[in-house]
């Protein structure tokens, strides 16, 4: 195993929703084997719900047809491996739907992964949210800093309005950062505002940095107006499996539809408005519209980071 990653052994392919990120990564992954530039080319998801199992579909996770879902004592979780063996698929439906997810596990899956490299491997990471992507250019992050129990026992009741404005009053940068869908979610404000507490008694924590080698992004730019439309034709093929994934979800942990946990799986893009249309609050035609309309939102805000960290 080299200790010495080579130019281009590990790349990131980023950009917005139906951009075609997995597609790209696949096409240079091939070639890259076909020309014996690699003998073999990992892919990893930087995608924080994709890693749910059950919500493939909801979620748009991109498994290629015939891969098939193994493991082996080289990775720690379970993994997609392409039928000639050539190509591995990682971060993809790998845990379940009632377990956490965070940047400090994906980070921990990436480091292991680069480090299992050898000199004839590429590693290709694909999609993700600007904190995914820190953690491949060495970025600093709070991946060091625990949770606090007390704080957040004192922070869960309060609403989404009263978050915001502690965090404006602790951090107004980091609030002003935060993308549409982590300004409105209970979870992120609540480690954000943790985060805040913990660097303000002790600013030492500033300098906290996780250790990783710039890695080159590839940016997929797509045209706005072509985006949107194939946004919301994935939406429309989606919504039928993704209904049923919802329901087998209901089924499987015996949840009830009218009072749904908290968790970090049920926050995804199009759960809230397919549990609306499975309550009868919405019919399907306003379901599909604001399920495209958050994914829309979302694809402007990858397309914004892309466009303003692009290295490649």
């Amino acid at each position: 195993m080299s200790q010495d990653i080579t130019q281009n052994q590990i790349i990131s392919i980023v950009g917005a929703t139906a951009s075609g990120k997995t597609d790209r990564a696949l096409t240079i992954a091939r070639e890259n084997i076909e020309h014996g530039v690699f003998k073999k080319v990992h892919l990893l998801s930087a995608d924080s719900r994709q890693v749910y199992q059950g919500l493939e579909i909801l979620t748009g996770a991109d498994i290629p047809a015939a891969w098939k879902r193994t493991g082996d004592d080289r990775f720690p979780l379970d993994f997609f491996l392409s039928p000639d063996a050539t190509m591995t698929l990682h971060g993809v439906s790998i845990i379940e739907a009632n377990q956490e997810w965070s940047v400090a596990h994906f980070a921990k899956l990436y480091q292991h992964l680069r480090q299992q490299l050898d000199e004839q491997e590429q590693l290709i990471v694909v999609g993700g949210s600007g904190s995914y992507q820190k953690q491949l250019q060495g970025e600093f992050d709070s991946l060091g800093i625990p949770p606090n129990p007390s704080l957040r026992e004192t922070l869960n009741p309060l609403s989404v309005d009263e978050l915001q404005e502690r965090l404006q009053t602790l951090n107004p940068t980091r609030l002003e950062q935060m993308n549409h869908s982590d300004v409105h979610n209970p979870r992120r404000l609540i480690r954000a505002i943790e985060i805040a507490h913990a660097r303000q008694a002790d600013p030492a924590l500033l300098n906290d940095r996780v250790g990783a080698a710039q890695v080159p992004l590839i940016y997929l730019q797509s045209d706005e107006a072509v985006r949107e439309r194939a946004i919301r034709e994935r939406v429309a093929v989606r919504f039928p499996l993704a209904v049923q994934e919802i329901q087998a979800l209901l089924s499987k942990y015996q949840l009830d539809l009218k009072e749904l946990p908290n968790w970090q799986s049920l926050s995804s893009t199009g759960v809230s408005e397919l549990v609306a249309y499975l309550r009868a609050e919405i019919d399907q035609s306003t379901c599909l519209a604001n399920w495209a309309k958050q994914e829309i939102q979302y694809a402007k805000t990858q397309d914004l980071y892309a466009k303003k960290h692009v290295l490649y």
